[in-house]
């Protein structure tokens, strides 16, 4: 494993020039009990929610369950959301996901607030701009640098993620 490490270490180094156009694609079925748990282990402790679960619905539906946490002894609401925007990298890495039009959803809406850098909420969608919430994690800025398409689509019980990447080695100008 140690060699290929080094190997993608010095091709990354060079900008991929002995990889010249090498193009990869990816498809990541992840369940949402995993979306789940990353998120609950993840959120900011400033958040005044608690993200309690996570459920992609066919259509590319998001449902997200929240408590209160100044109030825990009320009941969680469900947010449900549709996917309505993908990302256009590189220009626009932003995802949009709009509220869906119900009592209860526009209610709950009223509590995303404080919501970590790079995820806004407008009052009916909120936007993910993923440059910014992946920039906390190692090697993101790499790895955007060399990702030519995403998107996050829904099934049930799964979240899709499709990516592209490449051409490696190739530099405009």
């Amino acid at each position: 494993m140690e060699l290929w490490r080094q190997l993608l270490q010095e091709q990354q180094s060079s900008n991929f020039s002995e990889l010249a156009g090498a193009q990869a694609s990816l498809l990541l079925p992840v369940s949402d009990r995993l979306v789940s748990r990353l998120l609950l282990e993840r959120a900011p402790p400033e958040w005044a929610v608690t993200i309690t679960d996570v459920r992609a619905d066919p259509g590319d539906q998001v449902v997200v369950s929240v408590r209160l946490k100044k109030a825990a002894f009320l009941p969680f609401v469900r947010i449900r959301f549709a996917i309505e925007r993908q990302p256009a990298l590189p220009e626009s890495p932003v995802l949009v996901l709009k509220l869906a039009p119900d009592l209860v959803t526009t209610v709950a809406g009223r509590f995303l607030n404080r919501l970590p850098p790079g995820v806004t909420f407008d009052g009916q969608r909120v936007t993910i701009d993923l440059s910014v919430v992946l920039a906390r994690f190692q090697a993101t800025e790499t790895l955007l640098r060399y990702l030519s398409d995403a998107s996050i689509t829904t099934r049930a019980g799964i979240f899709v993620l499709s990516a592209r990447f490449g051409p490696l080695g190739v530099t405009s100008g």
